[in-house]
């Protein structure tokens, strides 16, 4: 059965949007404004991420860039867990 997507207005472009609906995928788009006209963080969080690829076994960081509250960094720990 195909996915629901959930997501902000305008994360994929339209052509993205009609070849994923093709495909029977369905979207739900919320809209960017919350209660009381907050903005877009408010509605869909504020995103921090961390990527492990374990063919290289690195790491990456990501940190929303629209909430400057912080930032992705990885550190090298030479502790035990």
């Amino acid at each position: 059965m195909p996915d629901l997507i959930e997501m902000e207005t305008d994360a994929l472009s339209p052509a993205s949007q009609q070849a994923l609906e093709a495909m029977g995928h369905k979207f739900k788009v919320p809209g960017n404004t919350a209660q009381g006209g907050r903005g877009s963080s408010h509605v869909w969080g504020n995103l921090q991420t961390v990527e492990w690829d374990k063919t290289t076994n690195t790491l990456h960081g990501g940190s929303d860039p629209r909430n400057p509250v912080g930032a992705a960094k990885v550190v090298e720990w030479a502790g035990k867990p």
